[in-house]
């Protein structure tokens, strides 16, 4: 089974293509375009999460420079037509964001100065960018959070990746390793 899209005249067409016979279904959506207005030609944006309350959207937009690739953090407010809010970091290279909870934003940056990935929390636009980054840590990364807690990952000086928990008190991120005991990496 499958999910094939085609976009006709601003309609999304989602047909599902199911196997030994089953029956094939259709269904249309209407869609909102919601690529950032001004985008230089061969620039194009991913949206990565949806708040539950549908009223917030994460993700980044990705920029062509060259051979070189970019990628932008970026939030969209749903609530007000899907309107475009870069979240883009001074001093990296890269970000994504990839949860959104509580009205900030969550995920990671490429650290120029420090050679390395920091996860960051953004409060709605770029100049509130937090490193949340663990002590120790080579690297860092947020992939989810729901407004009391953020998941994602860490390393420190080797290739395993440790699953890790922030935690939010007093206006402060703490991050503890998860990761089952036996095991290496998660």
């Amino acid at each position: 089974m499958w999910l094939m899209w085609l976009r006709r005249a601003g309609l999304f067409l989602a047909v599902l293509v199911a196997s030994a016979g089953a029956p094939a279904r259709a269904a249309v959506y209407r869609v909102t375009d919601l690529t950032p207005p001004g985008l230089p030609a061969g620039t194009g944006a991913q949206i990565y999460d949806v708040t539950p309350d549908g009223r917030e959207a994460v993700g980044f937009t990705v920029l062509e420079v060259g051979t070189s690739v970019f990628n932008r953090a970026a939030r969209w407010d749903l609530a007000a037509g899907g309107a475009y809010t870069p979240l883009h970091p001074e001093g990296y290279g890269s970000s994504h964001a990839l949860g959104s909870a509580g009205g900030r934003q969550f995920g990671w940056g490429s650290n120029v100065a420090a050679r390395t990935t920091h996860a960051i929390m953004w409060s709605g636009t770029a100049p509130s960018a937090v490193s949340i980054h663990p002590p120790g840590a080579f690297h860092s990364g947020v992939n989810d959070a729901d407004g009391r807690y953020a998941v994602g990952n860490s390393s420190y000086g080797d290739a395993d990746d440790r699953a890790t928990l922030w935690t939010e008190r007093n206006g402060t991120w703490f991050s503890t390793d998860i990761t089952p005991p036996g095991h290496r990496q998660a």
